[in-house]
């Protein structure tokens, strides 16, 4: 091997090197954009199996007792749905000529 082949060898050796580490480095950095994502994946499904756990917990206790209604609560409502229901009805009808 003469002089200028061994020169022309190094120099695309030196290229070969220079494309592998461009390579390199934009795979480095497409890897750091796909492991925040997974982070924040991992972040958001932790996040959502807690709430869904709190959803469970609340569906197999069912309503707590602070926000149970009591009986004469309850009467309210429906002594205050029943005249409201009655009253729109009275309405209507007198829109759509019933009465």
């Amino acid at each position: 091997m003469n002089v200028k082949e061994r020169d022309e060898l190094l120099i695309r050796i030196d290229e070969r090197q220079q494309n592998i580490l461009t390579l390199t480095m934009s795979q480095e950095k497409h890897l750091r954009t796909l492991n925040s994502k997974v982070a924040s994946n991992v972040l958001n499904i932790d996040r959502n199996d807690k709430r869904l756990a709190r959803v469970e917990s609340f569906i197999e206790s069912g309503i707590p007792y602070k926000i149970k209604l009591t009986k004469k609560q309850m009467m309210a409502g429906g002594g205050t749905v029943i005249p409201l229901t009655t009253m729109v009805l009275y309405g209507l009808g007198h829109l759509v000529g019933w009465w």
